[in-house]
């Protein structure tokens, strides 16, 4: 048209589901009693719901705890945001940003960008709920 706008129809759309799990930048590991996610991605925008329940952990670093698994690569453009949590030793994980193409670094409550929310702070029944919003790669 004359303004230089396009009309676009909808070139892609997906619903599915994904396997959230955790990350410890220092090498430790995490085990799990339930990871669960959901997501919508309309053109290469991607909305993601997860839940995960640690049942086990061992030799956390106390390094920069990380969220994984997202269902595509992203434009290193993550937000998370962080809707219930439970049964961590100290701090509040309440949001995260990209720390990469494939997760998400949890940050503290109070805390700028450079406040990662360390890995030693999840115990064997931590519980993390929450939202993770970025466009795809």
């Amino acid at each position: 048209d004359a303004s230089g706008k396009t009309s676009e129809l909808l070139d892609f759309y997906e619903e599915g589901t994904w396997t959230p799990a955790f990350d410890d930048a220092g090498g430790g590991t995490f085990g799990y009693s339930s990871q669960s996610g959901t997501y919508t991605r309309i053109g290469r925008l991607v909305y993601c719901q997860f839940s995960i329940v640690v049942n086990s952990v061992s030799g956390l670093s106390g390094s920069i705890m990380r969220l994984t698994g997202q269902p595509f690569s992203s434009n290193s453009d993550e937000n998370m945001l962080v809707t219930r949590y439970q049964n961590f030793t100290s701090g509040r994980p309440l949001r995260g940003n990209a720390s990469g193409s494939s997760s998400v670094n949890i940050k503290s409550e109070g805390t700028n960008d450079n406040g990662n929310f360390p890995s030693s702070n999840t115990t064997a029944s931590s519980q993390l709920i929450g939202l993770l919003i970025y466009t795809a790669s």
